[in-house]
C-alpha cells in the first residue's frame, strides 16, 4: 500500500488539464467527480521524473479485480476496483472517455499517467495509459 498526496489541478490556458508539479505527487481534476459521487473521479500522475520512477511508475501493472481505496479529507474511505486499461497514443486520447466512470451507474475513478517510448526532442511519453475503476457497494 502506498499512500499518495493529491492535489487539485485546473485547466491550462491551451486547454490541457495541468499535471502534478512534481513526480511525487498526483493530482485530481476539479473539475471531475468527487470521491464517492456519481461521474468519474480522474486523477493525473506522472511515470516519472528527474530522478526515476514517478508516483504511477506501476500503473500500467493494475489489473482487473485489483483495489485502490481513496481517503477523502474527513477520513472517509473509498474503495474502487479495477475493471480495464486502455493505452492511448498521446494525440488520439479520448478525454470524454477518460472523465467519465466505465460504468455509467456507479461512481468510477480513472488514473491516467504516461507510457512507452520518450519523444526524440520534448520530455514527454508518446502514450497514456488509464486505468479505469468502479467504486465497490460497502
Amino acid at each position: 500500500m502506498q499512500d499518495v498526496r493529491v492535489l487539485a489541478l485546473g485547466v491550462l490556458n491551451d486547454g490541457h488539464i495541468a499535471t502534478p508539479s512534481t513526480a511525487y505527487d498526483t493530482g485530481w481534476y476539479k473539475d471531475s467527480a468527487k470521491p464517492g459521487k456519481q461521474g468519474a473521479m480522474f486523477i493525473y500522475g506522472h511515470v516519472a521524473g528527474r530522478g526515476g520512477g514517478g508516483i504511477f511508475y506501476n500503473l500500467h501493472k493494475l489489473k482487473a479485480g485489483d483495489k485502490i481505496t481513496v481517503t477523502r479529507g474527513d477520513n472517509q474511505i473509498y474503495t474502487y476496483q479495477v475493471v480495464s486499461s486502455k493505452t492511448y497514443p498521446v494525440s488520439h486520447v479520448d478525454m470524454d472517455k477518460v472523465l467519465s466512470p466505465i460504468d455509467s451507474k456507479v461512481p468510477g475513478l480513472n488514473l491516467m499517467t504516461c507510457t512507452w517510448d520518450v519523444v526524440n526532442g520534448k520530455s514527454e511519453f508518446n502514450n497514456r495509459v488509464v486505468v479505469f475503476a468502479s467504486l465497490v457497494a460497502d
